[in-house]
Parts: structure tokens; C-alpha cells; sequence
């Protein structure tokens, strides 16, 4: 037998016995990857999605003509698995894929913030453009990805981005569930997601990381959502606090594609007018 086998999985690397099933620390999360004709091993690598957590791997192999164990390495280089027997390539630049979202880094509350809803879009159909702007208020980049978006109600998703979603300090980053530009209203989208909808008349938006909620913001009280302009917070009152307040928001009035009105990505408009949506 040709044992033991190592394991290098993200630049992580295991020696091990031969053994039907081998549990390895890592991120990574494959799916079945089975060989050409020219070897004989599968190799299944499944994560649980959190970093840090066990990840199993069952390594089969069939006996060769020689009644031996056929003995395997799997190694990963960045996104890039490779299945070897020997100085032998089996299976070059297979692709990683369903990478689970790691642990979170969570900040402190209010320092991501909601600054700017788009639920009501005109220029194309809701589930099509629906958008909202989140800004950060910090002096640091911060990392979303693997926190949470929802509401009070059934609506919510688990952030995904399959790496760092980072928000650079004092910048925006809008997030949408229509990432395509031609078919949204013209929205620059930084992250697409699912299983999350706002309402025309009034909802909320929960901001979370693990237990922490970092903000949530509400509309309806005052603002009357108005088809195809978005609600944004007033650029004077961009903190955790504030943005509780709905009499801090107005609608925008910066044009987008000759049809939406709205400041995606970018510095909210001056909310110079009472709010109202009448």
C-alpha cells in the first residue's frame, strides 16, 4: 500500500493513514468528484458552511491488478483541485465549487447602515429592480459577507458572496435581486440576492451578523413609497440612530435612467423638502 496519502486543502496540509473516510479542518466544500477511466478513486468532500468546522472526505479506491490499495492525493491551489497518483495528474484544474459562506466578521452595531431604498421600481417589474443601498460609516473596510438581510416577516438571506463582499470606509455598496443592469432600471448591483422582497407600501429592512443586528430600518410611518423613486436617508444624518428616524428620509430626486429616480452607490440627495410622498 502506498500510505500515508496528504491531504493539501487550501494551503492546508494533512498526512493521514488510508482510511475510507478522513475528517480535515477547512472552508472548502466540493462536490462529488469522480475520476476518468485511467484511475479508480472518488473523492467526496462535503463542510457543514462554516470555517472552522469539519469537513469530511470519503477516499475510495478499488484494488488494482495487484491486490494493492490504489493510494491518492487531493490538492487545492486557490480555486484550482487537483486529483494526483504519484507524479501523475489524474484530473487537472478542476473548479471549486459551492464554496460555503465562512463565519462572518461582524462589526459593531450602526457601522454598516441602510441609506437608501429602491421598492417600488417603474422602469421595470418588482422582482426585477427592487434595491437597497447600504453604507458603511466607519474609518475600516468591512467584510458582509456571511451576515444576514431580512425583515419581520418570512423574508430572509444569508449572504454569499463566495468571498470578502467588502464595504470600503465612508462608501456604499448596493444590493439588489437583479444584478443585470440591462433588465433592472440601469442599477449598478454589487450583490445579488434571493428570498428577500420589500414591499410597496411598507416593511423593513434587518441588517444582521450571527446574533448582533447591526441596523434595521423601517418605511411607511411617513414616507409614502412613490413608483420608481427610492427613499433615502438624508446625507446630515448618516449613523445607526438616525437612520431610525423616518423624518430623516425623502425621496430622491437624482435621475438614473431617464425613468428611476435615485442615488445607488453613491452620495444620497439633500432632503431640503418636508417628507412626503403625496
Amino acid at each position: 500500500m502506498r500510505i500515508p496519502t496528504i491531504l493539501i486543502l487550501m494551503g492546508l496540509s494533512y498526512s493521514y493513514a488510508f482510511s475510507q473516510q478522513l475528517e480535515v479542518e477547512g472552508p472548502v466544500s466540493l462536490p462529488g468528484l469522480q475520476n476518468d477511466l485511467i484511475a479508480d478513486s472518488i473523492v467526496t468532500i462535503n463542510n457543514n458552511g462554516s470555517l472552522g468546522k469539519r469537513a469530511i472526505s470519503t477516499f475510495t479506491s478499488d484494488l488494482d491488478s495487484l491486490n494493492e490499495i490504489q493510494a491518492f492525493s487531493v490538492s487545492a491551489t486557490g480555486d484550482t483541485l487537483f486529483l494526483t497518483k504519484g507524479n501523475w495528474i489524474i484530473v487537472p484544474g478542476i473548479s471549486v465549487a459551492n464554496q460555503p459562506t465562512p463565519d462572518p466578521t461582524c462589526s459593531a452595531e450602526g457601522e454598516i447602515i441602510v441609506t437608501e431604498i429602491m421598492a417600488n421600481p417603474s422602469s421595470v417589474n418588482d422582482v426585477y429592480g427592487e434595491w437597497f443601498e447600504l453604507y458603511n460609516t466607519s474609518m475600516s473596510p468591512i467584510d458582509i459577507n456571511g451576515w444576514n438581510i431580512a425583515d419581520n416577516g418570512s423574508n430572509n438571506h444569508t449572504i454569499n458572496h463566495g468571498g470578502p463582499l467588502m464595504i470600503p470606509a465612508m462608501s456604499y455598496l448596493v444590493l439588489g435581486n437583479n444584478a443585470d443592469s440591462m433588465t433592472n432600471g440601469g442599477v449598478t448591483v454589487d450583490y445579488e440576492y434571493n428570498n428577500f422582497s420589500l414591499t410597496n407600501i411598507a416593511d423593513q429592512i434587518i441588517l444582521s451578523c450571527d446574533a448582533l443586528q447591526i441596523d434595521s430600518v423601517g418605511y411607511g410611518s411617513i414616507l409614502t413609497i412613490v413608483n420608481g423613486v427610492s427613499i433615502s436617508l438624508s446625507p446630515d444624518h448618516l449613523s445607526g440612530s438616525a437612520n431610525d428616524d423616518e423624518s430623516n428620509w425623502c425621496l430622491s430626486t437624482s435621475d438614473i435612467n431617464g425613468t428611476e429616480v435615485g442615488t445607488p452607490g453613491s452620495a444620497n440627495d439633500a432632503c431640503i423638502a418636508p417628507v412626503s410622498g403625496n
